[in-house]
């Protein structure tokens, strides 16, 4: 599932002056704004359908993408669950089954383009396209992990697994209805914040790095990252160690989000 859902990038049927004049099309895959400060995953917009560079987001997920110049012919993932395109046919192949679409690939600047909407349908990975925002969202952080459940925790309309392990190390406040994570052994300098589970309703603007973990009232749910310098003495190498631990954590632990 997660290699087939690197290509689900996008379902976006929008008019061509509306994206003249609005803000550019962010892509989360798996959580992460995979289009932020970067312009080879940018989309194009042709025959009022949005299309990404292939390759580049294919490598940059690691997934597999086999390409026949000569037949001009593109096939992403394994031969059993992938789809195989080819270059300005309106039609692509699963299964050994040829599925008819209204757009075709193209290569564009030596980049091959694809009508992500019928990638998504192809690979059978739900898409949601926030039209307000601009932004497509791809599959989803949370991940199957071997935490136990009997250590998940409740909050106001979602949980997570925070193993009774790492208690010792990671500290977990309440600010408001947002809930900040803690380093334990930097915390007590005044250090240490890890970062910030919160709802906002554009998480593109956030100035900080980010995850989206889900829909939720008001918006989205996202966990905001510290971005200034949460080490008391950067030199002191159990602290800082302690901080790059505890954070590596968060981050896993994060995986286990779910809304109740």
């Amino acid at each position: 599932m997660k290699k087939l859902a690197v290509l689900a990038l996008a379902l976006v049927l929008l008019p061509q002056a509306a994206f003249a004049d609005a803000r550019p099309v962010s892509v989360y895959m798996n959580g992460i704004n995979i289009t932020e400060g970067t312009e080879t995953l940018k989309p194009i917009l042709r025959d009022d359908r949005n299309y990404l560079p292939l390759r580049a987001v294919a490598e940059d997920m690691g997934m597999k993408v086999d390409w026949n110049a000569e037949k001009r012919v593109v096939t992403v993932g394994e031969k059993e669950r992938g789809i195989t395109m080819t270059i300005g046919k309106k039609t692509y192949t699963k299964a050994g089954k040829a599925v008819q679409m209204d757009v075709a690939p193209f290569i564009e600047a030596d980049r091959t383009y694809v009508p992500m909407r019928f990638v998504a349908e192809g690979m059978d990975i739900p898409v949601d396209w926030d039209k307000e925002q601009r932004m497509a969202v791809v599959g989803s952080y949370a991940k199957k992990t071997d935490f136990d459940e009997a250590d998940r925790v409740q909050a106001e309309g979602y949980s997570y697994i925070l193993p009774k392990a790492w208690r010792d190390r990671i500290v977990v406040t309440k600010k408001g209805n947002d809930l900040v994570f803690y380093d334990k052994v930097n915390s007590t300098d005044g250090f240490g914040r890890i970062g910030q589970m919160q709802v906002e309703k554009d998480p593109v603007q956030i100035p900080v790095p980010t995850i989206l973990l889900g829909k939720a009232e008001g918006g989205y749910r996202v966990f905001t990252f510290a971005s200034d310098v949460q080490v008391k003495d950067i030199e002191d190498k159990t602290l800082t160690e302690s901080y790059a631990t505890a954070r590596a954590d968060v981050q896993e632990l994060l995986k286990t989000y779910r809304a109740e």
